[in-house]
């Protein structure tokens, strides 16, 4: 599957002689300063809210609900052992509110396709001004969604710990509802997106250290799709098969009127950062993603000289 990704270009100034608010002062008594933050968010490629049948590549997404989350390292921890970037919640209003930043820019009712806009990406411009403590290396995790308008929600809330949750252990999960209906072999989809600072071209980490000194500073965050949508393509499906039914006293072979695609170690969590199940995350070791009728009405037929099923390309199935 292609590689989608969001692309947040971050400038940051520390204005020593302007603050937060008219009434605020440059810097708190903790030692925080007012860092001003232009963050350029885009967007590039992703998969609608909901189940949907899924036939093109083109990229699109439907992103309404873009968060910045804050993440911070002392400075004498970094490059040692107990180096760890943990939640904070940086003193400003809106952080204070609901513990992260908004891009409210990004809200997409219907798909929006780069095709229509000269393959360009939905970018905005956004900027936020928190007070900054100094001696600390700053990460800031983008996490991006498209159920902001969603009837039912697929995942949960993120629910991190000020001072507690190290970036790496950061996750999100399943509702429960989601979980009962996916045990059932219902699954739905749902666009998440999650990303932090990192050098563009070795793709090492790259976190801001906030000092006196600080003027200004340029990053790049790139976030990458967590959960996608699947396109299988299947070739060359054979017309007849073996049976390896438990029992058989001799071959046997039939003529097979469905094909399904079968999942195994599936989970009901992903840990936003490391974009893989956590140690203790419930599994659901098999589900059936999809199943292809192969009878005729639904148009295959058998080639009889290579004894597998064709079917005619069509516009809407690929």
């Amino acid at each position: 599957m292609k590689r989608k990704s969001i692309n947040i270009i971050l400038a940051a100034s520390l204005l020593m002689s302007c603050s937060a608010s008219n009434d605020a002062p440059d810097t708190l008594a903790d030692g925080s300063h007012a860092v001003k933050l232009n963050v350029r968010v885009g967007v590039s490629a992703g998969v609608v809210t909901g189940s949907r049948e899924l036939d093109t590549w083109d990229g699109a997404q439907q992103v309404n609900d873009m968060r910045i989350y804050v993440f911070r390292c002392p400075a004498e921890k970094k490059g040692t052992p107990e180096e760890a970037y943990t939640y904070c919640t940086p003193i400003e209003t809106e952080a204070a509110q609901k513990g992260y930043y908004t891009v409210d820019a990004f809200n997409n009712r219907e798909p929006y396709y780069s095709a229509e806009h000269q393959n360009m990406p939905e970018q905005h411009s956004y900027t936020f001004e928190p007070y900054l403590e100094n001696g600390y290396y700053y990460q800031f995790l983008a996490i991006g969604r498209d159920d902001k308008y969603a009837t039912k929600k697929v995942l949960t809330e993120p629910k991190f710990t000020e001072n507690e949750t190290k970036l790496e252990d950061a996750r999100i999960a399943l509702t429960e509802e989601e979980k009962n209906s996916a045990k059932l072999g219902i699954l739905n989809t749902t666009e998440l997106f999650s990303g932090i600072l990192q050098d563009e071209n070795t793709r090492e980490k790259a976190p801001v250290l906030v000092t006196e000194e600080t003027k200004y500073f340029h990053r790049t965050l790139t976030a990458s799709r967590n959960v996608a949508g699947l396109i299988i393509y299947v070739e060359n499906i054979p017309a007849q098969v073996e049976s390896n039914a438990a029992g058989d006293v001799r071959t046997v072979t039939f003529k097979p009127t469905s094909l399904s695609v079968v999942a195994t170690g599936i989970s009901t969590e992903t840990l936003i950062r490391q974009k893989q199940a956590p140690a203790d995350a419930e599994p659901l070791t098999y589900q059936t993603l999809g199943t292809i009728d192969l009878t005729s009405s639904n148009g295959w037929t058998v080639d009889a000289t290579e004894n597998i099923f064709k079917r005619a390309a069509d516009s809407q199935k690929g």
